[in-house]
């Protein structure tokens, strides 16, 4: 599911694929739920090179943010499986 988006020369993100906002309106709430989607589901995003963003500020705002979820999303699955590690003594322990 796509969450940012780069059309008609806005910038845009969604946290349920079908209400968009202007990435300036971005809360810190918005911002841990996205971390969560993209840490558990498929996640797409636009590129910044892929459109034109119109807004100095929002062309700032969301390159930024596609930078960091970028390097998030290459690296879920390292994170993933050092979560499992860590935790998988307990689990053992207490699953059985």
């Amino acid at each position: 599911m796509k969450h940012f988006k780069i059309e008609n020369n806005l910038a845009q993100y969604s946290l349920d694929g079908s209400i968009w906002k202007n990435i300036d309106l971005i809360s810190k709430e918005d911002v841990l739920a996205l971390i969560d989607k993209a840490t558990s589901e498929g996640f797409e995003m636009d590129s910044p090179e892929e459109g034109t963003i119109a807004n100095g500020a929002h062309k700032i705002i969301y390159s930024s943010i596609y930078e960091k979820f970028s390097s998030l999303i290459s690296e879920r699955s390292d994170f993933l499986e050092e979560s499992k590690l860590r935790y998988k003594h307990a689990f053992e322990k207490y699953s059985s």
